[in-house]
């Protein structure tokens, strides 16, 4: 599921949620690492391809999931805030997701944890970029820029790339917004 999110594939991210979406912990109840891992998966991926509905549905999920301690999965050692902050920006709820983020800054910092120190920049930048205003958007490039020199020093260009690419779409939104402003006075 993830790894066809990340393949800009979200209907066949989608699609391998929805198969497997009776696996999840059920809320407020008992559960083992399966489920919760499953949760934090799937609010990742549902995070990179925005499906707001089902990003609703996963974010207290993965709240639940923090509340028990836990700040990493098993199974890969991402931050769980990580996957917090993404999946709450997807679902709407911007002040939950800065503070998912924010958190989870500090820990791959604190950790330090080397391959979550991009991951998390890369995010949160795209967040505050797609948020746009101000002080955001020049929060987000200079998180986005940090992404990048993360990713080149970890060896993942696939990332790398994308933090890339989305670096480029703000510049052109930015000379775009130039280029109106410059047509409006004449």
């Amino acid at each position: 599921m993830l790894l066809k999110a990340f393949a800009m594939q979200p209907e066949g991210a989608l699609a391998i949620l929805y198969d497997v979406h009776e696996m999840l912990p059920t809320p407020g109840r008992p559960s083992s690492i399966g489920p919760w891992t499953l949760a934090t998966l799937a609010a990742e991926a549902v995070g990179l391809v925005h499906d707001t509905e089902a990003a609703r549905v996963l974010h207290p999920l993965v709240v639940e999931a923090l509340a028990t301690g836990t700040r990493m999965r098993q199974y890969d050692g991402r931050l769980i805030e990580t996957a917090a902050g993404m999946v709450a920006a997807s679902a709407g709820l911007a002040d939950e997701a800065e503070e998912h983020f924010e958190a989870a800054l500090h820990e791959a910092d604190e950790l330090p944890h080397l391959m979550e120190r991009p991951h998390v920049r890369h995010f949160f930048g795209r967040f505050l970029v797609e948020r746009s205003g101000g002080a955001d958007e020049e929060r987000g490039r200079v998180l986005l820029q940090e992404a990048v020199a993360g990713y080149r020093s970890i060896g993942m260009p696939r990332h790398e790339a994308m933090a890339k690419a989305l670096l480029a779409r703000l510049e052109l939104r930015g000379r775009l917004g130039k280029h109106r402003a410059t047509a409006h006075l004449h």
